[in-house]
């Protein structure tokens, strides 16, 4: 779980596991997700994991950059859409 400063939850941020070292679980162990079939497969589980660590990391370079509370979570999703598409765009899709 991510916290603000003061030891609160942070809205703006993604839900992880302990030590942030894995997806946030229920108390089964499965993966809360959009689709917990995806928790099967080590490398899904894992893309999951670093999609969540790096939308909290613009979340905190949005606070830095002084965005609006209102507006920091979404500021976040698409800088981080942004940066997919960047490494998608130019370097998957020609090797396709």
């Amino acid at each position: 779980m991510h916290t603000s400063g003061r030891g609160e939850h942070d809205p703006a941020k993604l839900l992880l596991g302990r030590d942030g070292a894995d997806v946030l679980r229920n108390e089964e162990g499965t993966a809360i997700i959009g689709d917990p079939l995806n928790d099967s497969h080590v490398f899904m589980s894992q893309m999951h994991l670093a999609f969540a660590r790096a939308h909290n990391a613009f979340v905190e370079r949005a606070r830095e950059a002084r965005v609006e509370d209102t507006g920091v979570f979404e500021h976040a999703a698409r800088e981080l859409r942004w940066h997919y598409q960047r490494v998608v765009v130019p370097e998957y899709l020609p090797g396709l």
